[in-house]
């Protein structure tokens, strides 16, 4: 009887631990337990389990009293080594995690690091998934030309000019502007640009996109007038778009060209602002913010007349 007794005494003492601190938690205990009961559950909760730890405690070491072949010294330096093995544990697994959360802190915020050093563009520095796969090719990139006419009811008048930035390309700042009239709406003022700009364009990423900003020149410095950024959906739309209406395009058709100037010449760009927004012309009216209409164009550089142009 007490080899049997020494055998389950440990099994014992788990399971009254465990009805006593799990027991109340289950939802035998609701249902068999009356409303008064769990009303006082509920209130004494803290002095329940306050309660029923001493318990479990005394209980244990009646039961390791009573048995035989349990030494209570050992007992307690077997736990104190195993908490320590744990601690020890617990130790290099959070400064393992703590390397992890370092590395991770880093990449999140290696732009603001690099701009702290005087990195210009920090974001393409270490590129992203698809420069990787491709192994920084250029081959998915494709040159198209942003045109410039107009910006309307813009609130400056003067030393106005451009500045255009997408992805890897160099900003492109245009000519500062001075030419201004009065805007038909009554408010704010018209100035023309005419202005092209060359840029790389990825047709594949669509989560790039095209910042175009106005800005006007002071002595020192310029100062940001309305900005718009434009997303890659909408740049292939309008890429699309003047494919599908080449005929109307001076640069797209030659023969447009040779009708209005007798040879075929890229320098004829003058030809979209002449013709002006006269309904076969696909100028995108693009709102800025906070004021202001600019109209654009972006034609795909490859289906030009670059290579038919002639020697002037």
């Amino acid at each position: 009887m007490v080899l049997l007794w020494d055998v389950i005494a440990l099994p014992v003492v788990a399971a009254v631990a465990l009805v006593t601190f799990i027991g109340p938690c289950t939802p035998w205990f609701q249902k068999l337990a009356s409303a008064r009961l769990r009303r006082e559950f509920n209130s004494q909760r803290n002095a329940y389990y306050a309660a029923a730890t001493c318990g479990n405690v005394l209980f244990l070491l009646l039961v390791l009293h009573t048995t035989h072949g349990y030494d209570l010294d050992l007992l307690v330096l077997t736990l104190f080594k195993s908490a320590a093995l744990v601690l020890h544990r617990v130790d290099d697994v959070l400064q393992s995690m703590l390397k992890v959360l370092t590395i991770v802190l880093l990449w999140k915020f290696k732009d603001r690091l690099l701009m702290a050093l005087g990195v210009d563009r920090p974001g393409q520095l270490f590129g992203d998934l698809r420069d990787w796969l491709t192994c920084w090719g250029m081959q998915r990139f494709e040159p198209v030309e942003l045109h410039f006419w107009k910006i309307d009811q813009i609130s400056t008048e003067k030393n106005v000019f451009l500045n255009v930035t997408m992805g890897y390309n160099l900003d492109h700042k245009t000519r500062v502007r001075t030419h201004h009239a009065q805007s038909r709406t009554g408010s704010g003022f018209v100035l023309d640009l005419k202005e092209t700009v060359q840029i790389n364009y990825d047709p594949m990423e669509s989560l790039e996109v095209l910042t175009i900003e106005v800005r006007q020149q002071t002595i020192y410095r310029s100062e940001l007038v309305s900005r718009v950024q434009v997303g890659g959906h909408q740049l292939q739309k309008m890429i699309e778009r003047e494919r599908a209406h080449a005929d109307n395009n001076p640069i797209l058709n030659p023969y447009y060209q040779t009708s209005r100037t007798g040879q075929v010449s890229h320098n004829t760009t003058r030809l979209l602002y002449d013709q002006g927004d006269d309904g076969n012309q696909l100028w995108e009216k693009i709102s800025l913010v906070p004021s202001g209409i600019l109209y654009m164009r972006i034609i795909p550089v490859r289906e030009s007349v670059l290579e038919m142009d002639d020697p002037v």
